[in-house]
């Protein structure tokens, strides 16, 4: 009993979130192959967009909700909008909540910032 509870303890100081759920790294740093409204689906492994789906299976790729609350940067820290992500993009992404295993995975973003920009 008394070797449990500093184990207990031990354990729940080895959390990878924050207070908010958020997860301290990005999910995934990759390229927005696709983007629809409120959503995005980012390929890590990838060097170009200009490829078929068969050419990324098998890479990790999520599909992101975005919200009006998430958080998207840019260069310099800027200040952006959903409106502003361009596909090609290539992007750190951060998540919170659980992330739903089908292929590709789901989850709900929180946090994009912008790495280099498909201008």
């Amino acid at each position: 009993m008394w070797l449990i509870f500093p184990l207990l303890l031990l354990l729940n100081g080895c959390g990878t979130g924050n207070e908010q759920g958020q997860m301290e790294d990005p999910i995934v740093t990759g390229l927005i192959y696709s983007l629809a409204e409120n959503s995005m689906l980012v390929i890590e492994g990838i060097e170009t967009i200009d490829i078929s789906e068969e050419d990324w299976q098998g890479n990790d790729a999520i599909s992101f909700s975005i919200s009006g609350s998430a958080e998207i940067i840019g260069k310099g820290d800027e200040s952006l909008t959903f409106e502003d992500l361009r596909e090609g993009d290539e992007v750190d992404v951060w998540h919170t909540g659980p992330v739903r295993e089908s292929y590709p995975m789901q989850a709900d973003a929180v946090k994009v910032e912008v790495i280099s920009s498909n201008d």
